[in-house]
């Protein structure tokens, strides 16, 4: 489980293009930005997503509830890093589902967590290299890929699938 923040102004990355041709990207300088908190199971590609306009020790508790109702009859591990809002979880203000089992990962290794390899996917295909008009496009571009993904075991078992 891990959270990424998706901006509005564009990020460039290797793209094909015609040799001694630049592409020109417009940006919107704004600063907005969206959030995607997600879990996915390494072993099936299985994938939870929670769009959310900002990350806080509440909004992670609702994504560990919601991924708690949703497998209500399997025994769930969570890997997580050392956020301030993870480490919050657990503490008598965040309690933690029965069915939840959270497991940190040493400080400064986010290269452990599966899902860093799908972040960096997810953003190379549907978000770097393009240009949104406002937060909106970008909110309902997020949303039409994460709604793609979902669907898409075969591909997040492929990326964060162990090797």
């Amino acid at each position: 489980m891990d959270e990424t923040r998706i901006e509005l102004d564009p990020k460039t990355s290797h793209d094909w293009m015609p040799t001694n041709t630049r592409k020109l990207i417009k940006t919107n300088h704004s600063g907005q930005t969206d959030y995607v908190i997600g879990g996915v199971s390494p072993k099936t590609g299985d994938s939870v997503f929670l769009q959310t306009d900002k990350v806080d020790s509440q909004t992670v508790s609702k994504f560990i509830q919601d991924l708690s109702e949703n497998y209500l009859d399997y025994d769930n591990i969570l890997i997580l890093d050392n956020a301030s809002y993870h480490v919050a979880q657990g503490k008598e203000d965040f309690p933690i589902p029965k069915n939840i089992n959270l497991l940190y990962l040493p400080t400064y290794s986010p290269d452990l967590n599966p899902i860093e390899r799908l972040w960096k996917y997810f953003k190379e295909k549907f978000i770097n290299n393009r240009f949104f008009e406002n937060i909106y496009h970008l909110r309902n571009t997020v949303n039409d890929a994460l709604h793609n993904l979902l669907y898409d075991c075969l591909t997040i078992k492929s990326i964060c699938g162990t090797y």
